[in-house]
């Protein structure tokens, strides 16, 4: 039973989840721009974090599937607090050239364990939705966050 448990532990110790992800939470002067937006995936995790109270995060998902697609994204802390909250703000702009201008999720406010979401946006083909990460005035501390992003088909 012994040699059972340990040889189970050392198996799941080694192995990946199918999320693995490199955190490189201290990266200051990155994505600070919609210009200098992180791609993403159709599917991604990404944990980053703010360097200050003036930092921002941009992250970017363009849909060139060919299809109208689902996306989604929420923003969780990792080590979440009573003083800490990031926002999570959204943008698309369509590739008639027309643009949603910024429109921001539910806030959860601090010490909350449920994530600041966007849920079931409709993105055509060609547009690009824009997120952008921040601290809510007056509440930041360099936590780490995770976001999770995803695409669906309609």
């Amino acid at each position: 039973m012994l040699l059972t448990v340990i040889t189970a532990v050392c198996v799941l110790s080694m192995t990946q989840s199918a999320f693995a992800q490199t955190v490189s939470p201290r990266i200051q002067g990155m994505y600070d721009t919609w210009q200098d937006a992180k791609p993403l995936s159709n599917s991604e995790i990404v944990g980053l974090a703010l360097t200050s109270a003036n930092d921002v995060d941009w992250l970017k998902w363009t849909n060139d599937t060919g299809v109208t697609k689902y996306v989604f994204a929420s923003l969780l802390m990792i080590e979440p607090d009573n003083f800490t909250n990031y926002n999570l703000d959204f943008t698309i702009d369509y590739p008639d050239g027309n643009s949603t201008g910024p429109m921001p999720t539910p806030d959860s406010g601090p010490g909350s364990t449920n994530p600041d979401s966007l849920s079931w946006f409709q993105i055509p083909p060609n547009a690009t939705v824009y997120l952008k990460v921040y601290a809510k005035e007056g509440a930041f501390s360099a936590k780490t966050y995770k976001l999770y992003w995803g695409t669906q088909d309609i």
